[in-house]
């Protein structure tokens, strides 16, 4: 992928893949893979938004990623962003 374009339209561009795995795939060994990557740029999106303060945003992807996989550690991270976005006085 070029340099010349954003991390994160690289990871939207990347997540439009792994959705297609996971829709178009009859293979389960692929759609297994693509729901794990897909789940695994989500985290990456979602905690590189929180390093720049980006709370509300930060907030959704992590949501995206508790649907699919759910972990205590991440639903922690969730409630975190959320109690920083409140405090921070962002606009859902």
């Amino acid at each position: 992928m070029s340099t010349a374009i954003s991390i994160f339209e690289k990871k939207i561009y990347q997540l439009r893949v792994f959705d297609k795995g996971i829709l178009l795939s009859r293979n389960k060994a692929v759609v297994a893979f693509s729901k794990r990557a897909k789940a695994y740029e989500l985290k990456k999106i979602a905690t590189t938004l929180v390093e720049t303060g980006r709370y509300t945003e930060a907030s959704y992807y992590i949501r995206e990623t508790l649907l699919l996989t759910f972990s205590p550690k991440w639903l922690g991270y969730f409630l975190y962003c959320h109690w920083k976005q409140l405090t921070s006085g962002a606009q859902s």
